[in-house]
């Protein structure tokens, strides 16, 4: 049934051709912004879609989250080395030089200075 049946149909029952053509305007025009089986069909697969790609998502935000974790643990790690580092190179540097030290003389007659 097209819209011109319809006008047809509205007449016979009482409508002015007029107030017939306007009915028939205004249902078309809802029927453009109303859904279809298939237009929901479609709207279903892709918010599908959509929601496994976001839970795709959270996986990928979860595994980066968990590598964060390990590599700030790390980090943390080796902050709290870095003073012991430090006290065993100076204990080396000043040991060094205390042997020097103790050692100048015959260091000093062995380079012949």
């Amino acid at each position: 049934m097209d819209s011109i049946d319809i006008v047809k149909n509205l007449e016979q029952a009482g409508f002015t051709r007029r107030q017939a053509e306007l009915q028939v305007k205004t249902m078309v025009d809802l029927k453009k912004d109303l859904m279809t089986k298939k237009d929901g069909e479609h709207l279903n697969r892709r918010m599908d879609t959509f929601e496994n790609r976001m839970g795709n998502l959270d996986k990928r935000i979860d595994s980066l989250e968990e590598s964060m974790k390990y590599g700030f643990t790390l980090l943390r790690d080796e902050i709290r080395l870095q003073p012991l580092r430090i006290i065993i190179y100076l204990v080396g540097v000043v040991g060094g030089f205390l042997g020097i030290y103790s050692y100048w003389p015959m260091i000093k007659n062995w380079l012949q200075l």
